[in-house]
């Protein structure tokens, strides 16, 4: 039996249906964090490096020949808003951003894991500057299969991986995005014009960690760096 035949034989027992046989790698769709977490550690037991998206419409050209042994994780199904208490609320990381957050120019299918994970220098600043004051933590799966919290950022800075920053714009090289601890009231309102929020700042040299340093943290063996 060949390595991905085992392989989906486990993402079977795990998402059920969840899994796509029809393309030329594993993709599957879990619906809870914890079906997460176990599909994270079936690829690392069988050596398939992970790549997370939000929908398929991102991925990049000609994916099956970047890597023999890939398993796409798609965000889609991880979708839900819960009240944790009267002042803050827990997103799963696929819910659509548009639930989230209203006025800003995002996609209608862009979720709030790819919107954190794909933001880019100049790209999505007024729905950013709107969400990440708000942001109270971050609850990522790392590459051992565990779930990791990260705190919330000071400010919305690329260069400061200390905090929740350290996905800004990763891409879905560091881990998988479970859920994301918003502060109410929800949703977040971008506002046009010069009130937009807090503008993201650089903290270039007052970081203690680096992107680099983060990564060996959290996927030492590279489980994400397809």
């Amino acid at each position: 039996m060949s390595a991905r035949t085992e392989l989906e034989e486990e993402l079977k027992e795990i998402v059920g249906k969840g899994l796509r046989q029809d393309a030329f790698y594993p993709v599957v769709a879990p619906r809870t964090p914890e079906q997460t977490a176990q599909v994270v550690r079936a690829a690392r037991e069988h050596l398939f490096s992970v790549m997370v998206l939000g929908n398929e419409c991102s991925k990049p050209p000609q994916l099956s020949a970047l890597h023999e042994n890939i398993l796409v994780i798609l965000n889609v199904w991880l979708t839900g808003i819960e009240r944790t208490s009267p002042f803050a609320v827990r997103v799963l990381s696929g819910t659509p951003a548009s639930s989230v957050v209203h006025g800003g120019s995002e996609p209608p299918r862009k979720t709030i894991g790819g919107l954190i994970c794909g933001a880019a220098g100049g790209e999505h600043d007024a729905t950013l500057s709107a969400l990440w004051p708000r942001v109270r933590s971050l609850d990522v799966i790392v590459a051992s299969g565990e779930m990791q919290r990260f705190a919330a950022p000071t400010t919305a800075s690329f260069d400061d991986p200390a905090t929740a920053n350290a996905f800004l714009g990763s891409r879905g090289r560091l881990g998988v995005i479970a859920s994301v601890e918003l502060a109410t009231p929800i949703p977040v309102v971008v506002q046009n014009g010069e009130d937009r929020g807090a503008p993201r700042t650089s903290s270039a040299g007052e970081a203690l960690l680096t992107q680099k340093d983060v990564q060996l943290l959290l996927d030492p063996n590279g489980l994400f760096q397809w």
